[in-house]
This record gives structure tokens, C-alpha cells and sequence, in this order.
């Protein structure tokens, strides 16, 4: 599997087999999705109310 590498324009530490790891679990529709986390991860970045507009 190749993964793709996009720079953020600043060195950002970006660990790309974790990130095709999840990437292929996605894909295979096997990655744990747990709305509950997903939930307060929104609240704790202060994205409540702002994701999906």
C-alpha cells in the first residue's frame, strides 16, 4: 500500500503507517466508530455547532 504525502507547509511529526492502518480499516469498514468519543472530541476542539456548515 502507498500512501500519499502532503506537506502542511511546516514539519509536522505524522506517523503515515498509523495512517494507512486506519485508512485500510476504514475502507474495510472495521474501524471502530464510537459516537459518544467522536461527540466530545467535537466539544473539547470547540467545533460544537460549526461542523457541517
Amino acid at each position: 500500500m502507498s500512501a500519499m504525502r502532503v506537506s502542511a507547509g511546516r514539519d509536522v511529526p505524522v506517523d503515515h503507517d498509523r495512517v494507512a492502518e486506519i485508512r485500510k480499516a476504514i475502507e474495510t469498514n472495521s474501524y471502530p466508530l464510537i459516537p459518544t468519543e467522536i461527540a466530545d472530541a467535537i466539544i473539547a476542539a470547540g467545533l460544537y455547532g460549526k461542523v457541517g456548515k
